[in-house]
This record gives C-alpha cells, structure tokens and sequence, in this order.
C-alpha cells in the first residue's frame, strides 16, 4: 500500500509520534511518503525516518487570519500534483491545517483518508471550524488523540481502539511515547545550585507563558534559589520579554528559545517542576513527557490536560488561567510524578494506526 502522510513543518513535538508511525509502516512493506506544509517557521530541519520520501510544500508566512486563504491556495494546487504523481492509496492527514484541505483532494482523487484531530475544536478560528465541518466527511476515519477531543468535535462516543476488531469511524487513539528512550534521557547541567521551573510550547497565549510568569513574580520573593525557563518562542515572546523586565525578572527568567527535541527532553529531566499551564489543549504531551521523566508537574485544570494526569500519578493540577493559584502550588513541596504501566507506550500507538491502516487497505479496490 502506497502512504501518503500529511503534516505541518512547524509541528516538530508531533513528529515524535508520526515518524515511529511511518517507519512501522516502512517495517511492514508498505511504500511510505510525506508531505509537510511548510510556512518557514520551522526553527530546525528534522530528517524523518529512513525510507520515508519527504515532499514539503512551501506557502508564505501568515501575519493575520485572512492570509491563510493565500496559503491554501498556494498549498492545494501543489498537493493535487503531487496526488496525481504518487497514487497514494490511503493519506493520513493531521492538524486542521492542512489537513482539512488535503483530506477533501485525497478523497477526490480516490485514496482513503485516515485524519487526526490533535487540536480542540473550539480552540480554532471561526473559519478553520468551517473548514473542519465542511471536509470531515471526507475521511473513513477520525482519529482523536484524547476523549476531549473527541467530545469538542460531537463524538463524546468514541471509543478508545484497542487495534482489534472493526475500527469505527470516530476513534480515539492516545499519542504514545518511547518510555525507553526517556528512560536514557540525562538531565541537563544547571551551573551552581540554582532550580528551575521549565515551560515547554510555543509562545502563544494558549500555552499559558503570561500566567507562569505572573505566578513566578508573586513566589519569586520566598523561592530565591528558582528561576524559571521558557523554551520555545512565538509571537508573544517580545512581550513576555517585555513583562519579565517590568516584573524586575529578567535576571531569573531565561528565554531558551526553540531547542532540538533531545535538549528540550533534557533540560526538563533537570526541572525543579515542569509547569504547563496551557488554556487549550488536544493532549497534553510536554505534561506526558514529564511524567515519563518522573519529573514534579503542575498543570492547568482543563480537560484534556486532566485525562493526561490520570494516566498516571503525582501531577498537582490548579486552576486555569488563575496566577495566584500557581503562584500558591509553586510555594508547596514539588512531589513527584509517573505513568502507569503500559499508558503512553509508543509500540501500543504504532500498533493501532497500523492495524487502522490495514483496516483501510482491505476496503481498497485494486
């Protein structure tokens, strides 16, 4: 079976979880490709797996909303050539963008279609909604990474698929983790005796760095020996620099800026907590990761970041968007956090999509 998979450039935490997928796949014969939407705002290549083509397809920045309509335009006439030039019989779309898009040409062209929602519907702009509704019929199957985002898209039903029996079109299947992997991982040198407080994600307003940040500067006083980091960047990273000089933090808060995944994983082996105080979330795999770290966690009290608590132990979770409340839950002993045996495996996730794969090639017409 030929395997087109389609992804964002930009998106490189999920390509932990897409590129085991295609080297299983690879493993198993089948002929696997690529596609990622490449905007330029990748901070680093990352090679994918061995035998995997990669095809990016370029389109310009977006600076506001309306300007992603300039992006499709200038994705889907690329992917329709590309479509024609490999014959994929099945494509595995990811993200709303440009998965809605690239779902609705693969179907016209005859392949079967297999998409992820990762993002929470009501997290996404009016329009991306209306793209969403217009091609989800696109697709054989949907596949939600957590009950939450199951429910944010009307399908509160869907079950979590063990990779057996007949695969319904709305599913649920976990990301997974290579536990073996972060069990290797070596914590990250911290000069003298200082602690850190780690924030892993974009800097966007939904990944809740304004409000580590005003939690850190109300327990900064009494928490001498802390500082706090923030790895990543974004568009709100001038103005989060900006409030940590205000706060008089600029001393105490570092802006690590993008790091390669193996540094990021390291830097938060060596955390005094791993904060992830996000307002929107589909998963939840920085707090996933640090769990698997057995590293102290506090995370905001939404859903999705709940149900990831609960596949294992020790995550003190306060409410969303309330500075005081973290501030308060940073001046309490940190305890540490695990995962339960089994939860999160990477093999168990591979498992399933490729069980779902092959579900889709025996409906294929040859």
């Amino acid at each position: 079976m030929r395997i087109l998979m389609v992804d964002r450039a930009g998106a490189q935490s999920i390509w932990s979880l897409l590129d085991p997928i295609a080297a299983g796949a690879t493993a198993a014969g089948h002929e696997v490709y690529s596609c990622r939407w490449d905007d330029g705002r990748a901070p680093f290549a990352m090679p994918g797996p061995a035998g995997v083509q990669d095809h990016p397809i370029r389109v310009p920045r977006a600076h506001w909303p309306g300007q992603v309509l300039h992006q499709h335009a200038r994705f889907a006439p690329a992917f329709a050539r590309l479509l024609d030039r490999l014959r994929p019989d099945l494509v595995h779309t990811n993200f709303i963008v440009p998965g809605g898009i690239a779902r609705w040409q693969a179907r016209r062209a005859g392949a079967r279609v297999i998409s992820t929602c990762h993002e929470v519907r009501g997290g996404m702009s009016p329009h991306l909604r209306a793209l969403g509704r217009l091609t989800q019929g696109a697709a054989d199957h949907i596949v939600h990474v957590s009950h939450h985002v199951a429910a944010s898209y009307g399908a509160a039903e869907a079950p979590l698929w063990p990779g057996t029996g007949v695969p319904a079109r709305h599913l649920v299947i976990r990301n997974g983790l290579d536990l073996a992997a972060l069990g290797q991982v070596r914590p990250w040198p911290r000069p003298g005796a200082r602690r850190v407080l780690v924030v892993a994600g974009r800097m966007v307003a939904a990944k809740g760095q304004r409000i580590a940040l005003e939690a850190f500067a109300r327990a900064a006083p009494g928490l001498p020996d802390l500082d706090l980091e923030l790895i990543g960047d974004g568009p709100d990273h001038a103005a989060l620099a900006a409030r940590a000089a205000a706060l008089g933090l600029a001393d105490r808060v570092v802006f690590a800026g993008w790091r390669p995944r193996s540094e990021v994983l390291a830097r938060m082996a060596s955390a005094a907590a791993v904060l992830v105080p996000s307002l929107h979330e589909g998963f939840g795999l920085a707090l996933a990761e640090a769990m698997a770290l057995g590293r102290p966690a506090i995370a905001a009290d939404i859903p999705a970041l709940r149900e990831t608590a609960g596949l294992g132990q020790g995550v003190r979770l306060v409410p969303p968007g309330r500075p005081d409340a973290l501030a308060e839950a940073l001046a309490a002993p940190f305890g540490l956090t695990g995962l339960h045996a089994g939860a999160c495996d990477i093999s168990a996730m591979v498992a399933r999509y490729l069980a779902l794969y092959a579900a889709c090639d025996a409906r294929i017409d040859r």
